[in-house]
């Protein structure tokens, strides 16, 4: 019976570490200013040496540093939290200025921020016709139109990897300064949270009422990951995201969920955090996140 007891023991532990996907060495709350106005975090430095907090509708940034504890708010302009971009330097910010003008109409605006000097260049002025915002290394790029403009923040303009942009639920790709419709799961459907792998390679999104995948660049490869909403590419062969449940008017219940392209996963957080909105480093060693009470997390993961 002991030798019984003993091989179910070792057969679970088996189990467990063939499942885990990867190793969390901490979960630590961060002690972000408790205020409505920087209730999300929106952004995680590349270096993971600081979080962007910004409002539930995008109004503001807020830079808190992880070190020092202090918090900076560099903009309080609205929509600057949504999807914001930093540079590979961590030296530089890039967001949106949302406008309304007199026909009430909604204009946005791309401005790129040193948040050391505080200095700002607008890249885009306000247009409604922006489709997508992105960085590689120093060079921020965006799609207007479906036309593509690279601006050097530093040294000189590269543009090696596509941009992914969305806009009324299409998916679209430029590459090489073309953009054409990208709908690898047919156009009959929403996709919502696209983003490029790190080498570049693959697309993860998520189509509404089915769930999120991956497919290669060219739309080829689908892989269905299924319900794993604001996904994040943690590293080019695992994503994070999130696992929510609600009761028809607010979030009851919310983990976040790593999940490698071939359908392992492992639940990151405890149940009795409602845990949403994953945002991981470069270097997919730390991921921070937010619930829908205004905390804030950072889970440090061993290399």
């Amino acid at each position: 019976m002991k030798k019984i007891s003993l091989m179910i023991a070792f057969l679970a532990i088996v189990q467990w570490a063939m499942a885990q996907v990867v190793q969390v060495t901490s979960i630590d709350k961060l002690d972000i200013p408790q205020s409505e106005e920087t209730a999300d975090v929106v952004a995680i430095a590349p270096q993971g040496d600081y979080v962007l907090l910004s409002s539930p509708s995008h109004k503001g940034l807020v830079k808190f540093d992880l070190a020092t504890k202090r918090h900076t708010t560099l903009t309080e302009a609205e929509g600057a939290g949504y999807n914001v971009q930093i540079t590979a330097d961590g030296k530089n910010v890039v967001y949106r200025e949302k406008t309304i003008n007199d026909e009430h109409l909604v204009f946005t605006a791309v401005k790129q921020m040193n948040i050391n000097t505080r200095q700002t260049t607008t890249l885009v002025a306000p247009t409604r016709e922006l489709q997508a915002v992105a960085v590689e290394g120093a060079t921020a790029m965006t799609v207007t139109n479906k036309k593509m403009n690279a601006r050097a923040l530093r040294g000189n303009a590269t543009v090696t990897r596509p941009v992914i942009s969305s806009e009324d639920l299409h998916l679209y790709l430029t590459i090489n300064g073309e953009t054409t419709l990208f709908a690898p799961n047919g156009t009959d459907v929403n996709y919502i949270w696209p983003s490029l792998s790190p080498d570049g390679k693959r697309v993860l999104y998520y189509v509404s009422g089915m769930g999120c995948f991956v497919c290669n660049i060219d739309g080829t490869n689908i892989i269905e990951l299924g319900i794993l909403r604001a996904p994040q590419w943690l590293n080019d062969d695992v994503v994070v995201g999130m696992r929510d449940e609600d009761d028809g008017m607010m979030v009851t219940a919310s983990s976040i969920i790593a999940k490698t392209l071939t359908g392992t996963e492992q639940v990151l957080t405890s149940s009795d955090v409602i845990a949403m909105y994953p945002h991981a480093t470069t270097a997919g060693d730390k991921i921070a996140f937010s619930t829908p009470d205004g905390e804030a997390y950072l889970i440090q993961l061993q290399k």
